[in-house]
């Protein structure tokens, strides 16, 4: 999990290869599953929901009832539709068995499922699977802010429908970052730093690899289908050899924009990011 264009793709596709496990296109499980996505996501820039619907959403919430957008098909994994307020624990533990017959079925050790909203539902996560480790994937922001806003440029749907302007893309990377930092100290949980990973990869899966417990796969398993045909912004995480990626700090944003960036990085979120990695620390506090 980490925010939208943090890197997590090409983290999926490397991570599931290297310890032999099965994987598939985001399922946004758990975001669909709770709701409430706008303000989680977007705690600051989050559109407007009339006051009935925020509170039947926070007292299905308070109850452990899901939202009934929680199926999902895909090749491989099915889970039905369900009553809107069916059980909370129900379901996951269904999309938990659904996860746990395909990996067996396919030959694998184990699953692993990305999908970048997640990261606003940590907590809940660790609560509803509390046997399941939660990698967090943190890159610097204003890589991470400005890919977001290429995307938003060349895709109209769902970028530029998501970030239709560069506040709500620093909104996302501050409060991604600052849930992933919400886990620090508790169980199970593991976090990386993109230019680090990118930059190291193979130190990153030896890590990774000894933490979890799982060996690393002597032959690595082929090419995982982990996007789908209208994902074609994935299109290099799924190809190209693990290296960092040419940022478009300069070429996606305005001068303007960039200084509005800056201004708007929440520094507690920045404070995390240097803490994974000390020797990045001054990469994100460049003067442009």
């Amino acid at each position: 999990m980490g925010c939208s264009r943090g890197g997590t793709t090409i983290v999926q596709r490397k991570l599931a290869a290297a310890l032999n496990l099965y994987t598939l296109p985001e399922t946004r499980f758990f975001s669909n599953l709770l709701g409430n996505a706008e303000a989680r996501l977007f705690p600051t820039t989050a559109r407007h929901r009339p006051p009935v619907r925020v509170f039947t959403s926070a007292l299905r919430e308070k109850l452990g009832r899901s939202t009934g957008r929680e199926h999902i098909s895909l090749e491989g994994i099915t889970l039905p539709r369900a009553r809107k307020w069916a059980r909370v624990q129900h379901r996951t533990a269904q999309f938990v068995a659904q996860l746990d017959r395909a990996a067996v079925a396919d030959g694998h050790v184990g699953w692993l499922e990305k999908s970048p909203s997640h990261t606003h539902y940590a907590s809940d996560i660790h609560q509803l699977v509390p046997e399941a480790w939660m990698v967090h994937l943190i890159r610097d922001p204003r890589d991470t802010v400005a890919s977001i806003w290429d995307a938003a440029q060349r895709y109209d749907d769902p970028w530029g429908v998501i970030y239709d302007r560069i506040e709500r893309a620093v909104d996302k990377w501050n409060a991604a970052t600052r849930a992933s930092a919400a886990m620090r100290g508790r169980p199970r949980q593991i976090f990386l730093s993109y230019q680090q990973f990118t930059k190291y990869p193979q130190a990153a899966l030896d890590r990774i690899s000894r933490t979890i417990g799982l060996p690393l796969a002597l032959a690595p398993s082929g090419q995982p289908q982990i996007a789908t045909a209208v994902e074609p912004w994935k299109a290099a995480a799924l190809a190209a050899p693990v290296q960092p990626a040419c940022s478009k700090w300069h070429s996606a944003l305005t001068a303007a924009e960039r200084a509005r960036v800056d201004q708007l990085l929440c520094p507690r979120a920045l404070a995390f990011l240097d803490s994974l990695s000390p020797t990045q620390q001054q990469d994100h506090r460049h003067v442009a």
